[in-house]
């Protein structure tokens, strides 16, 4: 979990969505801000989803950035608070099973 906090913005800054998909589970489920204004529920299912999802995301803004603010760590849990290039600020809950994220919880601030 520490190595997937460290490594989060590396691997969206430079694009390596293989890198960052390697550690989710094959089940994931996600609920996103981002994925609601776009796919209506905001809920993807699957790694499948959220590699479409994100590939689509990266060619509508190429030039996403973020920055990571703060990381707090549990039992299975890691928070992360980032800022992206436009300098919106939101977290990530990821929910961790046998080292692999199995759920993902995103807000943005208002």
């Amino acid at each position: 979990m520490d190595d997937f906090a460290r490594k989060w913005a590396h691997w969206w800054n430079t694009r390596d969505l293989e890198g960052l998909l390697e550690h989710y589970s094959d089940d994931v489920l996600v609920r996103s801000p981002a994925a609601a204004r776009l796919l209506g529920d905001g809920i993807l299912r699957g790694k499948q989803a959220v590699r479409e999802f994100w590939e689509a995301g990266l060619k509508a803004v190429p030039d996403v950035r973020f920055e990571v603010l703060d990381v707090f760590t549990g039992v299975d849990t890691v928070i992360l608070s980032h800022r992206n290039q436009n300098g919106l600020r939101g977290a990530e809950v990821f929910t961790f099973r046998a080292g692999q994220v199995v759920e993902v919880v995103g807000a943005m601030a208002v």
